[in-house]
Parts: structure tokens; C-alpha cells; sequence
């Protein structure tokens, strides 16, 4: 039959399943028919009928994963929901190494973001980490312009004390506060604010951090800062981290964009 056939349901010649054509048949849907499943359909891959782009459903629809079941993205996702922090980069290190940096991780795509350094161990005694702003043009920004303060919790009480005029930060106060090789780790988590306009300091953040000081005891650092240049002048793009004397044996640090912030 060359023709065409008309049906309101088509139903299985015996048993409860039946196969549509051959294998290498072609089965078209032309433009402005629309094709209703109701029930359930399994196919191993679904790809554009032309171009690199296909759109699931309409505004207001609703997919639904079900308990159970495994959603393993391989490429880019966006636009889902689930969280307004994407990841931009990770670096670590599990061997001495002089300095850990995150580059090319500023951009206008974002406009805040957050900083996790995790475990960060000294090579040597008595030892202080630093942070300096990476510049447009790859090399470390050491100008006498960075401000710091920050509240100190320790056994004998709670004070404060202020960095002015650095040449960096110190995130985790000064020699008295300073780390132990082998017992001591530094672990912290930052808030980072991209200036708005040129004139406008490079960046402001806030932080809170915890480490412990030579004879292992619990420290509390609560801060915020900023970089007294013009963003402009300093079009920073990376973060770069070292220890005041000394190598860095160990350390985890993630930087995420957030979504959606103005």
C-alpha cells in the first residue's frame, strides 16, 4: 500500500508490543503536526532535527525527575536552577610549592564571588599566609595599597587590629597568630565584590577563617578589606597565595562565580 492510512488507534496484531517499520526506515513528521505520547518513551539519544540547538517543551511545562534517578552532565549546563554558585577553577597543591595561584578567574560575568581555601599547611614554623590581586597583565600587584581589618577570637578574649597601606594581606594576623608546621592548617572562606566602575577601588571582600597558632591553639578571624587602586589602573584577574617565609605543603582552594547578583 503506497497510499495513506487512516486510524483513530493502532493496536499490537498479538501480545502487547508491536514494531514500527524496518531497521534503516525513516518515519518523518512534517512541520505543524504535533506527535502525542502519553505514556513513556525510551530512546538511548536525542538530537537536533537540524542546527545544534533543541528546545524541550513550552513556558509553564514541568519535567520532573523522579526519586532515584541520575541527571550526569558531561559539557555546560546552564540556566537550571539548584544554586546560584558556578564553579570557575580549582587549584591545589600536596607537595612544598612556593606560592598557589587562581588565575583568569575575574571577569564581567560576574560580579561577586566566593573563595574557599581549604586544609592550607606551612612548610616551615611560624608562618603567615598572604594574598595579593594578580593584574590584567599577569604579574602581582605590590603596591602599599592594601587595607585590611579584622577581629581576632582567641582563649584570652576578642580584639581587633588593622593592616594599612600593605604591600598585601595577611589573612591570618600577624607572627603572633602564626602557624605550626605539621599541626596548624588554615581553612577560610571569602566574599569578593568586583568594583562597578573604573575610578572605584579594584575590589572590596569580607572573610572568616580559622587556623590554629604555635602551641595549637584555636584562632577566629573575622575581616573585610579592600585594594586602594583604581580598578582601572589594576584590572585584576587572579588571586595569588603564599606564605611570609617558606612553602606551602598542602592546600585546596575553589573560586565560584554568583549567579544572578548585581
Amino acid at each position: 500500500m503506497s497510499s495513506e492510512i487512516k486510524a483513530d488507534k493502532w493496536s499490537p496484531a498479538s501480545g502487547t508490543a508491536g514494531t514500527i517499520g524496518d531497521s534503516g526506515d525513516t518515519f518523518t513528521v512534517p512541520t505543524g503536526v504535533g506527535l502525542t505520547v502519553t505514556d513513556e518513551v525510551k530512546t538511548n539519544k536525542i538530537s537536533p532535527a537540524s542546527g545544534t540547538a533543541f528546545t524541550m517543551g513550552d513556558s509553564g511545562d514541568t519535567f520532573t525527575i523522579p526519586s532515584g534517578a541520575t541527571i550526569t552532565n558531561s559539557g555546560t549546563a546552564t540556566g537550571f536552577g539548584g544554586g546560584n554558585l558556578e564553579l570557575i577553577t580549582t587549584s591545589s597543591t600536596t607537595s612544598g610549592v612556593g606560592s598557589i595561584t587562581v588565575d583568569n578567574i575575574f571577569s564581567t560575568t560576574y560580579n561577586v564571588y566566593k573563595i574557599f581555601v581549604r586544609n592550607l599547611r606551612p612548610a616551615t614554623n611560624q608562618t603567615t599566609v598572604r594574598m595579593n590581586i594578580i593584574k590584567s597583565d599577569g604579574s602581582l600587584y605590590t603596591s602599599a595599597a592594601y587595607k585590611l581589618i579584622y577581629g581576632r577570637i582567641r582563649s584570652e578574649g576578642v580584639d581587633s587590629s588593622e593592616d594599612d597601606n600593605s604591600t598585601y594581606f595577611t589573612l591570618n594576623g600577624d607572627t603572633y597568630n602564626s602557624m605550626q608546621q605539621g599541626g596548624a592548617n588554615f581553612d577560610m572562606t571569602c566574599n569578593l565584590f568586583r568594583s562597578a566602575t573604573g575610578d572605584e577601588p579594584a575590589f572590596t571582600f569580607s572573610y572568616q577563617s580559622a587556623t590554629a597558632r604555635n602551641n595549637n591553639e584555636a584562632l577566629c578571624f573575622v575581616g573585610s578589606g579592600y585594594v586602594n587602586g583604581k580598578n582601572s589602573d589594576i584590572n585584576p584577574r587572579g588571586m595569588y597565595f603564599a606564605m611570609n617565609s617558606g612553602n606551602i605543603d598542602e592546600a585546596y582552594i575553589s573560586v565560584y562565580g554568583v549567579k544572578g547578583a548585581v
